[in-house]
């Protein structure tokens, strides 16, 4: 469940993601770097890029992220 709320929180983008850092009780960089290893191992590459102030989706792999996503609900 935490990365599945990690990733929708990414992908919501604005304060979202470190909302739920705080909210699941793990530093926003540990949370961006389980779901990178997680989507390396799923797709062969890192979902999420450092940014001013945090990090963001890499926008080429959106619509994988948001399929990904659907899986880690079930």
């Amino acid at each position: 469940a935490p990365l599945s709320e990690g990733v929708a929180a990414f992908l919501r983008g604005g304060e979202a993601p470190a909302a739920t850092a705080r909210a699941l009780g793990v530093p926003l960089p540990l949370l961006a770097d389980r779901i990178n290893e997680a989507f390396l191992e799923a797709y062969g590459d890192v979902l999420l890029e450092p940014c001013e102030g945090g990090y963001q989706p890499i926008e080429d792999y959106r619509k994988e992220a948001e399929e990904w996503l659907i899986t880690l609900q079930k």
